[in-house]
């Protein structure tokens, strides 16, 4: 399990250090999450911010860098941590992802692709730990605002995770994230 923290760690720092000195932003995503295990029945989340519950995967701090000077491409590290207690029982979901973003003009709003791959871990009192890859993209529309500081987003996107301790099991996300970056 510590080499996929490492391994995403190592990736998105690699990342970050390949991209110009653009700055970075930082920012959120709400929304709502259908998600649809490859089993039983499926499970809808409202979300602000937009963190994972109950071992499903949903980032919530996201950084962003730009690459290049015209602002159409970017990479972008999610992560989420998720801590629920109840008497002496206990249970923690960490959710990373790093992505590339592409953005199809320069205009202060302009449609937009995004890729990406992380990983999603829980654990806890009297749960088994677990580490299972995740395979995400989407489309969305990206709004710069007039003062130059940031922008707002709204994204279609898909997250796949696939089940490291099942390879018959898997669970899918699809949802709506609405999100803003500002201009560090």
């Amino acid at each position: 399990m510590k080499r996929h923290w490492l391994a995403m760690f190592v990736l998105s720092s690699v990342l970050l250090a390949a991209s110009s000195a653009s700055a970075v932003s930082i920012g959120t995503n709400l929304g709502f999450t259908h998600y649809l295990p490859s089993s039983g029945d499926g499970l809808s989340m409202l979300a602000v911010p937009n963190v994972g519950a109950y071992g499903l995967f949903a980032p919530g701090l996201r950084i962003t860098q730009p690459l290049g000077t015209d602002g159409r491409q970017s990479i972008y590290f999610d992560g989420g941590l998720t801590y629920m207690s109840a008497s002496s029982n206990n249970v923690h979901i960490v959710s990373l992802m790093a992505g590339y973003q592409f953005a199809f003009s320069e205009a202060e709003s302009a449609p937009y692709v995004t890729v990406g791959v992380g990983l999603n871990s829980g654990g806890g009192t009297g749960v088994s730990s677990i580490t299972n890859a995740v395979l995400g993209g989407g489309v969305g529309v990206r709004h710069r605002l007039p003062h130059g500081k940031g922008a707002l987003r709204a994204e279609l996107h898909v997250d796949h995770e696939l089940d490291s301790q099942n390879s018959d099991a898997s669970l899918t996300g699809i949802g709506l994230k609405l999100g803003f970056d500002l201009d560090l």
